[in-house]
């Protein structure tokens, strides 16, 4: 997967597409134990399209799956790029029973990573929202607090969308690990 991934960066970098790597390879690559089954790619609108043509020279695109009523993207589109499911999404959002979350394009950079990755704080409160993936946000938690949450300000931003009252009280809790806030 990390090869598919190298290479789908390389072409990005040359594109000058804003990008970068979320879900259960995000998890992954910082060291929470999961399985990644695909490759998330959350991209800004304006390069949504630059980055399908990109992944249409690189692999196959797929039929695109019936949407899941929780789920909002702008572009959803779902690719197969050296055996490996890639999906692309911008504006990427779950909807739930006080409105709807969408989540920020915040990607951090390292030194000892070629390509971007998806902030842990705005996929806490993406696993938060989803159904079915208490267990991720839980792995999230765990993390939190081991190391502390980095960007609180991430989360305090999140608390401007709707919310429900679970998913508000449990950015809170996470909020009081961070000397910061």
């Amino acid at each position: 997967m990390e090869g598919t991934l190298l290479k789908i960066t390389e072409q990005l970098n040359k594109h000058n597409i804003k990008c970068a790597v979320g879900g259960s390879l995000m998890l992954s690559i910082r060291g929470l134990e999961t399985t990644p089954n695909d490759i998330d790619l959350l991209v800004s609108e304006s390069d949504a399209p630059i980055l399908i043509q990109v992944l249409e020279t690189l692999g196959t695109e797929l039929p695109s799956k019936s949407s899941h009523p929780h789920l909002f993207s702008t572009h959803f589109s779902q690719f197969h790029v050296n055996g490996v499911g890639v999906d692309v999404m911008s504006n990427f959002g779950v909807k739930h029973e006080t409105g709807m979350y969408v989540s920020p394009l915040n990607m951090e950079t390292s030194e000892q990573l070629p390509y971007p990755l998806s902030s842990l704080e705005d996929w806490y409160v993406l696993y938060l929202l989803m159904p079915n993936r208490e267990s991720k946000a839980a792995l999230i938690e765990d993390y939190f607090y081991k190391h502390g949450v980095s960007k609180p300000s991430l989360l305090k931003q999140a608390l401007t969308q709707p919310l429900p009252p679970l998913a508000t009280n449990r950015i809170h809790e996470m909020l009081t690990l961070s000397p910061w806030t």
